[in-house]
């Protein structure tokens, strides 16, 4: 047994020899969803402790502050972790100086971003709470979470760096550490403090995650060069951002505010509490998002590093990558939601009173995690060949579709039920989408590698 064990260790590791690139792709994606997947775990029981302590109503109200942050943050990044992420794959291993420019670029902009977006949340806090959603008791709550803008910002930009740097190891390390912090804070906070003590260990979290990466980045990327290169930047050295980051940017503005105004909508209509079972199956769905999530951000600067390169092997191994990514992340979750949806009454009944008798909310969320798992390693490939605006169009066209299918279906249905029909219908006509602009390329390419 020993000899066959030795045996196939050895086979194994001459077959990763002569394909350092499936290599690569291992070795990020193990650390990629150590990282990210399992530490989730932590925050889905601290999020069970929390929601049975805080009550439907409330809790509800958190499921609302977690959306109206991302929309504000995902302006404040404006796409500059893709950005960080593709070009300095790009350059790392031909053009140091280039790698140097990106960097401080998109530093200087997303710090300038998170003050300016910060700002509009503190002055629009009170149009939020009592102009909009009728409930001044929120506004409060928003302004407590201007951290969780500024550090999740941070590491939206770090992210895309350490990605570059293919940083996997480190990356997931810290991730680890800052999740654990993060719900042991929450947990012990809300004792103390109700939704104010979840804010805040969320946000502490978020911080002790950004001064763990800014210590790795600062030690690869030394600062003795930040002042001569600052001096140097011209007005050239910005193209990046209005080539790459705006689109990027603009893509995923579609998405985030959709899915905030969408829930606010809701609240307007049905109150907070319709929220609670969004928020907890959305928590179970990115659990098993963050495996393709993982996988493409390890694909990201992989498949653009194996771009720059040219040439039909290049493009051979650029598509072989892309399916593997592709089938091992949706078989993953397929599986993982086929299992969870079986156990689907177990889990809910953890959670606050009166969300076991919408278990159907929690499964269509499960199955929807499946095709979004294809749409964005499909979209992680269009952002490689840095083809942003078709990502703009394509999110363009699912932001129609829910909202088409969220006002379109029957009224009579509770909210929760419509936006969860509403987003397992839009990402299944998003995928099928995709899918065919991925057959079109492919077909278009295949006789330069055939």
């Amino acid at each position: 047994m020993k000899k066959l064990k030795e045996t196939l260790n050895q086979g194994i590791a001459k077959r990763l020899e002569k394909n350092p690139l499936v290599s690569r792709m291992l070795h990020g994606g193990f650390y990629s969803i150590l990282g990210n997947v399992f530490p989730r775990i932590f925050l889905l029981i601290a999020f069970g402790i929390i929601s049975n302590k805080l009550g439907k109503e409330i809790y509800g109200q958190w499921g609302l502050i977690r959306p109206t942050v991302d929309t504000f943050m995902t302006f404040a990044v404006f796409g500059l972790g893709n950005t960080a992420s593709k070009y300095i794959a790009e350059y790392r291993e031909t053009n140091q100086e280039a790698l140097r420019r990106t960097y401080l670029v998109t530093s200087i902009f997303s710090l300038l971003l998170i003050i300016i977006l910060s700002l509009v949340l503190i002055f629009t806090s009170g149009l939020i709470a009592e102009g909009w959603l009728k409930t001044p008791s929120f506004k409060p709550y928003l302004l407590a979470s201007i951290g969780m803008l500024v550090f999740s910002s941070i590491n939206g930009l770090q992210k895309g760096v350490m990605n570059g740097l293919e940083a996997f190891k480190e990356l997931a390390k810290n991730n680890i550490i800052s999740i654990c912090i993060q719900s042991v804070l929450m947990v012990v906070f809300v004792y103390l403090w109700g939704l104010y003590g979840v804010i805040i260990g969320y946000s502490i979290g978020f911080m002790t995650l950004a001064i763990l990466n800014f210590r790795y980045i600062r030690s690869q990327l030394k600062s003795n060069w930040w002042g001569e290169y600052l001096r140097k930047l011209r007005l050239k050295d910005f193209k990046v951002l209005y080539s790459f980051s705006f689109p990027s940017a603009l893509a995923a503005a579609v998405v985030i505010p959709v899915m905030f105004f969408s829930k606010a909508e809701i609240v307007a209509g049905n109150g907070f509490s319709k929220l609670t079972i969004i928020d907890i199956s959305e928590q179970y769905m990115f659990m098993l998002f963050l495996i393709p999530t993982a996988v493409g951000q390890v694909a990201l600067p992989l498949l653009s590093n194996i771009l720059s390169k040219g040439g039909a092997d290049s493009k051979r191994k650029y598509w072989k990558m892309l399916l593997f990514n592709i089938a091992i992340g949706s078989g993953a979750i397929f599986i993982a939601a086929i299992i969870l949806s079986l156990f689907s009454e177990f889990i809910l009944s953890f959670y606050a009173k009166g969300v076991l008798t919408q278990n159907i909310v929690f499964i269509l969320f499960l199955f929807a995690a499946v095709f979004r798992s294809v749409c964005t390693v499909v979209g992680q490939a269009i952002l490689s060949r840095a083809i942003t605006w078709m990502s703009l169009l394509f999110n363009l066209i699912w932001a129609a579709l829910f909202l088409g299918l969220l006002f379109g279906l029957p009224l009579y249905l509770d909210g929760a039920l419509r936006y969860a029909w509403a987003f397992f219908g839009s990402y299944g006509v998003y995928m099928c989408i995709q899918i065919s602009f991925l057959f079109f390329i492919y077909r278009k390419e295949k006789g330069a590698f055939a």
